[in-house]
């Protein structure tokens, strides 16, 4: 039982610290832009503009000021954190297809010369996606998440439709996040139920998946 104890509360603060590392990244883009004057033009998503393909991938990591920065980090950091600790066995998975696919889909529907960076749009799709699967799921905690994420964020809604969003706010990248997020939770909830627990060490190691075979010190 203690073993058992131990090995959540050290998975616990590992789901924190890898949620941490994910904010942590985008700052550190944001020092080297401020020491290095990079243009964030050269690592955003222009969509349909070929020779821009690669900002399918970078852009979420570039930030327009320090407001915007914030305004994601303190979001991005509460609702990666709430994918980890409550979505363990399919987290990586569901963040890793957001961040790729919902970047392809702006770079489909994004307006021609348009310019796109920012997390917002991840930060929709796992944000939509822990909404609906907490519904899907149905149990307490999933639950409790859910309604946590409509009761602070709900008003996000509105941010992907063109008419409610202030101009130069990405409408099209917080609907192609929440599309991905919408499709992920319908296709995975069967996998959504927490595991069993169990008294048995060997049988919890038995049972880890990838982050959790190798944890943070």
């Amino acid at each position: 039982m203690q073993n058992t104890l131990l090995y959540e509360k050290k998975m616990f603060w590992f789901k924190l610290k890898l949620a941490l590392f994910i904010i942590l990244l985008w700052w550190l883009v944001a020092v080297f832009n401020m020491y290095l004057g990079f243009s964030l033009s050269n690592f955003s998503l222009k969509p349909h503009n070929i020779s821009q393909w690669f900002g399918i991938f970078t852009y979420p990591f570039v930030h327009g000021n320090l407001e915007h920065l914030m305004n994601n980090s303190l979001s991005g950091f509460l609702i990666f954190a709430s994918l980890f600790l409550i979505y363990e066995k399919i987290s990586l998975k569901v963040l890793l297809i957001i961040y790729i696919v919902s970047g392809l889909i702006l770079w489909f529907l994004g307006q021609n010369g348009s310019m796109h960076i920012g997390a917002s749009g991840v930060i929709y799709g796992v944000a939509f996606f822990l909404i609906l699967s907490g519904f899907i799921v149905g149990k307490s905690a999933n639950l409790a998440i859910s309604f946590f994420m409509v009761a602070w964020y709900g008003s996000m809604i509105w941010g992907i439709f063109p008419f409610s969003v202030e101009e130069g706010v990405s409408w099209e990248g917080h609907l192609s996040g929440a599309i991905v997020g919408i499709i992920l939770a319908l296709y995975f909830h069967k996998e959504n139920l927490p595991k069993k627990k169990s008294n048995s060490t060997d049988e919890i190691e038995d049972e880890f998946h990838f982050f959790e075979r190798y944890p943070l010190e």
